[in-house]
């Protein structure tokens, strides 16, 4: 543990604060502050620096700053190198993050399907994740509860076969009230009404029963919330148990986190189901206008002297016969299960965690195995079931932003001899966003365009493959590829987003292009695609034999394909060196005010053509090695790869590369960001 002491002003007057470090018992290398706001960090000066450097480094991808309780469901599904998951409601992408990082840990065919029903949320989600530079990511803009099953070429199969469960494993962290966030959150304590838990309801059911249809069979699903109300937590967990318990199991998950150190409380199997009076005075007048009677309102003020704070504010209904026949908004699902169900249900594997446990944010987390194909129990009893179908919103309260929207849902009713789902009839519901969209059962259409990942058409393929390969010095040959000791390039990976000659040529991987490209050619049309894969090529501005030039985002994927005639390797020292110079470069020109200078590394130096040198010596005078030089002076003018000595093999660990530009002179051009620069200069510091 490590402390920090640290003087605060609040309104004149000095305050001491010990501030802690603490070791984060169930994530590796994970750390908490404790008694250090996220407003104190930004503003106190002493803590400038340090806030800079955490800036840095979480763009760089190098570190990943989340409240505490968020790392939960990615450690509780407990995700392999070589496992299929997806993430119904990812933005704005911490959780898929630290999936990612597992994940992309390995080269084992594993990938993420991150999914937000709001397509500019989406594309957040993308910049997020652009960090971890991994290819094993597709994200998609879709409502959740009816994200399309994905059969790779399997529509045939029957029930039996698990059809269309895709998935090892799910995440549903869903649109919730949000009142777990009350610490950090301010605006919660304003806002926070009991309504939008029960209008909340049966979206997130809905949402958790689309993933376990989408979940294998020996596969698990997370069901999370950042709530700590029963009726979008347990009473979820109870629904689906109750429909679906002959084919799911919850997961001892409190148990394994008592065993890591980390408090948490069993899942509740009593609560009981609160209504606003504040809606039922509403209910009431709007009644009263149309001539007809409604709930008994609220009690008046000499009533309420006599109440507690709970009878005060909410009317409180213990079972589903105490709620008036008029009142659509409550329905059985949310009350607490029976004796014989809270024996054979397990609620105490659920973990939920209070804010005073560990200094942390409040946060529900349930794991369900499944079993074998999803098979409807019953039919569900309940007296307002017609009026449950009218019931639905959607919301999302996080630690970035909070969206709230009403749409319609209904409980998914199954037949017990197939996975046949019966949607529900869907009414046009407004959302209340700053968008104001219409939510509809299907894929999101958006201004932001929904472009399809596809293959080059042959005949312009064919073109320009050839150019791209004999320029770049790709094995054209098995024997080709073994006399140099590389790898055949998988072309079959390369993507574009148009047709012809597209702007930029994508990177994907072997299990994405298999699976959600080429293996299920449907797939894409069903949701809104936002992106995959890395940049590796783009089409060059720049007059050059290869009409298309390497991209610095994907470079790495391609450092096992390259033979020795675009691609360089040097010593770490004379890669940091080259790395200082394009910083220099690039910094210089960022300050100047009156004109640009010019980004050139000249190869071999002369005073005459560096600019700047009347001002003394500087990074531009260290001369590059003679076997550098010999090797870039060759090379035809257009794009090449620079890497440092070990890593020119391993896909996993070959992010030492740099990409230039070789230009007609003896110089050259780094077509590099600066923030990767910065980021790299740091990485540097670590080998």
């Amino acid at each position: 543990m490590t402390h920090y002491e640290k003087k605060t002003c609040d309104e004149g007057k000095d305050e001491s604060i010990n501030l802690h470090i603490t070791k984060i018992p169930f994530v590796k290398d994970a750390f908490q502050f404790i008694s250090l706001d996220r407003k104190t960090m930004r503003r106190a000066p002493r803590f400038q620096k340090f806030h800079k450097w955490l800036v840095a480094n979480t763009q760089n991808g190098f570190i990943t700053r989340q409240e505490t309780v968020s790392m939960l469901p990615p450690v509780a599904l407990d995700v392999q190198p070589h496992h299929r998951v997806l993430d119904m409601c990812a933005a704005p992408g911490s959780k898929t993050s630290q999936m990612l990082e597992t994940i992309a840990s390995g080269n084992e065919g594993g990938f993420i399907v991150a999914n937000d029903s709001d397509a500019k949320r989406a594309y957040m989600l993308v910049h997020q994740l652009r960090r971890l530079n991994s290819p094993a990511i597709f994200v998609t803009s879709a409502d959740a509860r009816f994200f399309p099953k994905i059969y790779c070429g399997k529509k045939e199969l029957k029930v039996e076969d698990n059809a269309g469960a895709f998935f090892d494993r799910v995440l549903c962290d869903v649109p919730c009230g949000g009142d777990g966030t009350l610490r950090k959150n301010i605006q919660i304590w304003r806002n926070w009404t009991n309504s939008a838990s029960l209008a909340l309801h049966s979206v997130q059911l809905s949402i958790a029963i689309r993933g376990l249809y989408l979940t294998k069979v020996g596969g698990t699903m997370c069901y999370s919330t950042c709530s700590i109300n029963p009726v979008e937590n347990e009473a979820v967990v109870c629904e689906i148990l109750r429909r679906y318990g002959d084919s799911v199991r919850l997961k001892d998950l409190k148990g394994k986190f008592d065993a890591l150190g980390f408090k948490g409380r069993p899942g509740m199997t009593l609560w009981k189901v609160l209504y606003d009076k504040k809606s039922i005075a509403n209910k009431a007048k709007k009644s009263e206008s149309n001539g007809s009677q409604d709930e008994t309102p609220a009690a008046a003020d000499g009533e309420e002297q006599s109440l507690s704070n709970c009878d005060r504010y909410f009317r409180v209904y213990e079972s589903m016969d105490d709620v008036p026949e008029n009142n659509s908004r409550i329905i059985q699902s949310m009350f607490p299960p029976t004796k014989d169900e809270i024996m054979s249900f397990n609620l105490n594997f659920c973990m939920r965690v209070h804010p005073q446990d560990n200094d942390s944010g409040g946060f529900f987390v349930a794991i369900f195995e499944k079993i074998s194909p999803l098979m409807y129990k019953g039919e569900q009893v309940s007296k307002h079931d017609n009026d449950a179908e009218k019931i639905s919103s959607s919301s999302k309260t996080n630690a970035s932003s909070d969206v709230t929207g009403n749409g319609d849902s209904s409980p998914i009713e199954e037949t017990t001899t197939d996975e046949k789902e019966v949607k529900p009839p869907m009414k046009k519901a407004k959302i209340e966003s700053s968008e104001n969209k219409i939510m509809k059962p299907k894929k999101q259409q958006t201004d932001l365009g929904n472009v399809p990942f596809i293959p080059v058409e042959k005949e312009t393929w064919n073109v320009i493959w050839s150019e791209i390969r004999d320029f770049y010095g790709f094995a054209s040959s098995v024997e080709e590829a073994e006399k140099h000791g590389v790898q055949m390039f998988p072309t079959s990976q390369l993507k574009a987003r148009s047709s012809g000659e597209a702007k930029c040529l994508y990177f994907v991987t072997d299990a994405i292009n298999n699976t959600l490209i080429d293996g299920d050619s449907s797939f894409q049309d069903k949701v809104t695609v936002i992106n995959t894969g890395l940049k590796a090529f783009c089409k060059n501005t720049r007059q050059c034999t290869a009409r298309y030039r390497l991209h610095q985002e994907g470079v790495h994927l391609l450092i096992p394909y390259f033979t020795l005639k675009r691609k360089i390797v040097v010593s770490s020292d004379e890669y940091k060196l080259l790395v200082q110079k394009a910083i220099f470069l690039l910094k210089r020109n960022k300050e100047s005010k009156n004109h640009a200078h010019n980004l050139n590394i000249f190869l071999e130096h002369d005073a005459s053509k560096v600019e700047g040198d009347n001002q003394g010596p500087t990074i531009l005078d260290e001369p590059l090695s003679d076997a550098f030089v010999e090797k870039a002076k060759i090379l035809e003018q257009g794009s090449f790869v620079v890497v440092m000595e070990g890593y020119e093999r391993s896909i996993v660990d070959t992010k030492m590369a740099l990409v230039f530009w070789k230009s007609r002179g003896d110089n050259i051009n780094i077509l590099v960001a600066m923030d990767d620069l910065l980021g790299i200069e740091r990485k540097l510091t670590a080998v």
